[in-house]
């Protein structure tokens, strides 16, 4: 994944003359679990907040159709997920959540709390249906475009653990799917927008994608869509103007991509079912309320800013060219190749972009420089130098 800096200039500068008010309510999140080595589950809630709007607690109590009826997860992380950099002067800061500008919180700055439970032991089997878990809180934003009524509605995520060939869940045997990209809740419109939550299932179960509707606080109420909008379709599409394209998942990987020229605050809930030998074990619903703003500078310096270009690596084995982002090898072999982007792009003050490359997987090894230790199946892929990896120009 390469990243450019010029998100921070953007994102700063929208969050100082934005004039909207997020209010006090949850901006997203998920439920994972993960099976332990002593045969019992941790449960870890991600919840998503509006600094402007009111501190998360520090423990969370999360409900369940398990006999046990309630799962206590306490906070264990509490993260600034603001831009980090200074605006075009080089001087300014950029607004944290915890203090904007003038000292006080920005709307729209977005904080990460992270809550996890203590072992749980969980016997016998879920019933076809599953067993759901959920936690939810009260409100919506009355902001949010996409949703009828939402700021009378409550906030709400979920997960369901489902039976797999009739075995109790004692001794666990299966995690959910997690979640390696944090959220991206502010973008700017009339700009093409690719995104990816980079799940990964430790256990290598197949994963499908696909939309889902926003829950209230109970983890199984929906809520309908507005007017020009539907669960296949959460963002602005042609309805709302010609030049929209939609929104796509793709089911097998998960990438979202669309472009908007329609500003405002929607919900978008993404399912991730995980699979084991074609039986679904799990579900996971992430939601993330996102703001697409017209407060961005697409021009620079007098040129149009422009996304990274990435080379390809690899050579058409016709063309003898580098022209492609794919290759076929056999299994034992060892592969090398390079990845190179360029982006001349500058900010106002005729300073350089920065472009960071970042790097996830269950199968690099330890630091991204063990080949023998740290990935699922050894050898493991290697990175030099390891990544995060910040260059301006050229990565």
């Amino acid at each position: 994944m390469i990243r450019k800096l010029l998100s921070v200039f953007i994102l700063c500068g929208l969050l100082l003359v934005s004039d909207a008010s997020f209010a006090s309510h949850g901006m997203g999140g998920e439920i994972t679990y993960e099976c332990q080595g002593n045969g019992m589950f941790i449960f870890r809630v991600k919840f998503y907040r509006d600094c402007n709007g009111i501190t998360a607690p520090t423990a969370i109590t999360i409900s369940t159709t398990h006999v046990i009826g309630s799962i206590v997860a306490n906070l264990t992380a509490q993260n600034d997920l603001s831009p980090q950099g200074f605006l075009s002067n080089g001087i300014t800061s950029c607004p944290t959540c915890s203090a904007g500008s003038t000292g006080n919180p920005i709307s729209g700055l977005v904080e990460e709390y992270i809550y996890e439970s203590a072992p749980v032991q969980l016997s016998g089997g879920p019933p076809l249906s599953g067993w759901r878990f959920w936690w939810g809180e009260c409100c919506r934003s009355a902001l949010v475009t996409n949703l009828v009524n939402p700021g009378s509605n409550g906030f709400g995520i979920r997960t369901t653990m489902y039976p797999y060939n009739g075995q109790d869940m004692y001794p666990c045997y299966d995690s959910s799917p997690q979640f390696y990209e944090k959220p991206s809740v502010i973008s700017c419109t009339g700009l093409e927008v690719d995104y990816n939550h980079l799940t990964y299932d430790t256990e290598m179960d197949s994963l499908h994608y696909e939309f889902a509707s926003p829950f209230d606080t109970d983890g199984t109420t929906t809520f309908p869509f507005a007017s020009g909008y539907s669960i296949t379709s959460p963002l602005p599409g042609p309805l709302q103007d010609p030049a929209n394209i939609p929104a796509t998942l793709n089911p097998a990987t998960g990438a979202m991509n669309f472009q908007s020229f329609t500003g405002g605050y929607f919900a978008v809930v993404v399912k991730v079912s995980s699979f084991k030998c074609g039986v679904k074990v799990a579900e996971v619903f992430r939601e993330i309320n996102l703001v697409l703003t017209p407060n961005c500078p697409t021009i620079l310096n007098g040129q149009p800013n422009t996304t990274p270009n990435l080379l390809p690596p690899f050579q058409d084995p016709v063309t003898g060219m580098f022209t492609s982002y794919t290759d076929t090898v056999f299994a034992g072999d060892t592969v090398n190749f390079e990845i190179e982007s360029l982006d001349f792009n500058q900010f106002l003050n005729a300073t350089p972009q920065q472009l960071t490359l970042e790097a996830y997987g269950l199968q690099y090894g330890a630091n991204f420089t063990d080949t023998q230790n740290g990935c699922l199946i050894p050898p493991c892929a290697t990175l030099n130098p390891p990544t995060p990896f910040s260059s301006i120009l050229l990565i």
